[in-house]
C-alpha cells in the first residue's frame, strides 16, 4: 500500500475520471495473467488421463475462486494507470475523513503504478490459493475480517495520507495463515504456517516498520493484525477434510 502523494518525490494531482487514459501496459498485464490462469484451470483437459484426476477435480473449482480474486484485483487495476493523475485514487483509505470509510472496501483494487501491481498479484494469488484450497469454508469470512478490521484501523490510527493497494490483504493472509497453523497445532495448518513463515514472514516484518515514508505500513501493520485477528476468531471451526 502506497501513498501517491509520495511515491518518487512527484506532487499527485486528482483530476476528473474523464481526463484519464488507460496505460496499456497495465491492460496487456491484465490479459496476459488472464490468460495464464486460463490455461492453468485448461489443465485438466491434460489430467483427465492421468492418475492426478481425483485430486484435480476435488480442488479445480478452488483454484477458480483464487483465480477470480486475482482477476478482479487486476480489473480494478485498470481503473489507476502508471501516472500521474490518478483520479480512481481519491477512493482509498484517507484516515478519519467521511470519504476515507469507503476505502475501505476498495483501497484493495487500486494501485499506483504497474510495479506496484505487479508485486501484489503474485502473492495475493498464492495466498488466496493457499486459504481456499485447505480452509475453503471460512474462505470468505476471512476476507471480510482482514479488509474490515484491518481497514478500518487504518482509518483510525494511520497517517493522514491515500493508503492504496492490495498490501493490507496480502499481509492479512499471510498473517491469518501463519498464525492459524499456531493456533490449531495440527499437521496441515502447521505446514502451511511454516511454509508461508518461511517464504513471506522476513520481507513482513520489514514492510511493517516506518522505513519509507512512502510505503503504507500501517496498512502492512493492520493487515497483518486483522489476519491474527480472524485466526483467533475462527481457531474453533473444523477443518475441511483432505
Amino acid at each position: 500500500m502506497l501513498n501517491p502523494l509520495q511515491v518518487d518525490k512527484h506532487s499527485y494531482t486528482i483530476l476528473p475520471a474523464k481526463d484519464w487514459q488507460p496505460d496499456i501496459r497495465v491492460l496487456s498485464h491484465f490479459l496476459l495473467s488472464c490468460g495464464t490462469r486460463r490455461y492453468l484451470l485448461s489443465f485438466s483437459q491434460v489430467v483427465q488421463v492421468l492418475p492426478l484426476k481425483p485430486l484435480w477435480n476435488k480442488h479445480e473449482t478452488r483454484c477458480r475462486y483464487s483465480s477470480c480474486l486475482s482477476c478482479l484485483h487486476d480489473l480494478g487495476c485498470l481503473s489507476c494507470g502508471s501516472h500521474p493523475p490518478f483520479p480512481a485514487q481519491c477512493y482509498g483509505i484517507v484516515p478519519r475523513t467521511t470519504g476515507g470509510l469507503l476505502g475501505i472496501p476498495l483501497t484493495n483494487f487500486l494501485h499506483v503504478s504497474f510495479r506496484h501491481i505487479v508485486s501484489n498479484t503474485v502473492p495475493l494469488f498464492v495466498l488466496s490459493l493457499l486459504l481456499i484450497l485447505f480452509y475453503r469454508k471460512i474462505f470468505f469470512d476471512v476476507l471480510i475480517v482482514i479488509i474490515s478490521s484491518g481497514g478500518l484501523l487504518v482509518w483510525l490510527l494511520a497517517r493522514s495520507a491515500n493508503h492504496i493497494g492490495a498490501s493490507m490483504l496480502i499481509y492479512g493472509l499471510a498473517a491469518f495463515l501463519i498464525s492459524y497453523g499456531l493456533l490449531k497445532k495440527k499437521l496441515i495448518p502447521v505446514i502451511i504456517s511454516i511454509v508461508v513463515a518461511l517464504v513471506y514472514g522476513l520481507g513482513m516484518l520489514g514492510g511493517m516498520l516506518p522505513f519509507h515514508g512512502f510505503i503504507s505500513w500501517e496498512g502492512h501493520l493492520f493487515g497483518a493484525v486483522g489476519g491474527v485477528f480472524a485466526a483467533y476468531l475462527f481457531r474453533k471451526r473444523q477443518l475441511d477434510p483432505h
